[in-house]
C-alpha cells in the first residue's frame, strides 16, 4: 500500500509489522477483506487527502470504513424487518385461527394415540389414585442420626479438621450402639 501512495518517508518493514499487529488487535472482528477494502479506498482518497502514511492515519481510515460498513448492515436489517412486518401484519377479515389450525394440521407425524378404557379407568378418574410419599424407615433415620453425631464429636465444626479425640467411624458406631461414652 505504501508503494501505491506518494508520501514522504514510506513505511519500513518494522513499522508495517507493528501497524498490522496493532490494527488486528484493535479490530479483531474484521476480516482481511475488510482491511484490504478499507486500504484500497483510503489510497484513492475516499477518506480524505493523504499527507502522511502512519498508524494514526490508517486507524482513522478503518474507523471511517467500519462506520460505512455497519450503516449498510443496519439499513439491510431494517429493510428485512420492515418486510417481515408487512408479511405478518394481520389483514382485515383474515381468520388467523384458521391459518394457525391449518398450519398445525399440515405438520407431519401428527398422531394421537387413543386411550384404552383400562387407562381411562386407571388414571382418568376425577380423583386419581394418590402416589404414596416415600418414607424413611426407623433404621435409616437411626443410621443418619448416628453418622451426624459421629461428625459432631470427631470434627472441628468451622475447619472440618479431625479433633484430638478422633476415632474411626466403625469404632464410634460400636460404642454408640452399646451406649458407651465416646
Amino acid at each position: 500500500m505504501s508503494s501505491l501512495v506518494s508520501v514522504g518517508g514510506n513505511l519500513n518493514d518494522a513499522q508495517v509489522q507493528f501497524i498490522a499487529t496493532q490494527m488486528v488487535e484493535m479490530f479483531p472482528n474484521e476480516s482481511l477483506a475488510d482491511f484490504k477494502l478499507c486500504f484500497q479506498r483510503g489510497c484513492i482518497g475516499q477518506y480524505g487527502e493523504i499527507y502522511r502514511m502512519d498508524g494514526i492515519v490508517l486507524r482513522g481510515w478503518m474507523e471511517k470504513y467500519l462506520d460505512e460498513k455497519y450503516t449498510v448492515v443496519e439499513d439491510h436489517l431494517m429493510k428485512e424487518k420492515e418486510q417481515f412486518k408487512k408479511e405478518y401484519t394481520p389483514e382485515q377479515g383474515k381468520d388467523w385461527f384458521k391459518v394457525w389450525k391449518d398450519s398445525i394440521d399440515s405438520l407431519p407425524n401428527k398422531k394421537v394415540f387413543p386411550l384404552t378404557d383400562e387407562e381411562i379407568k386407571k388414571e382418568g378418574q376425577e380423583k386419581p389414585k394418590a402416589t404414596p410419599h416415600p418414607m424413611t424407615s426407623i433404621e435409616e433415620a437411626y443410621v443418619r442420626d448416628r453418622h451426624f453425631e459421629y461428625i459432631k464429636r470427631n470434627y472441628e465444626p468451622r475447619t472440618g479438621e479431625k479433633l484430638p479425640s478422633w476415632i474411626p467411624e466403625d469404632e464410634f458406631n460400636i460404642q454408640y450402639d452399646n451406649d458407651m461414652p465416646c
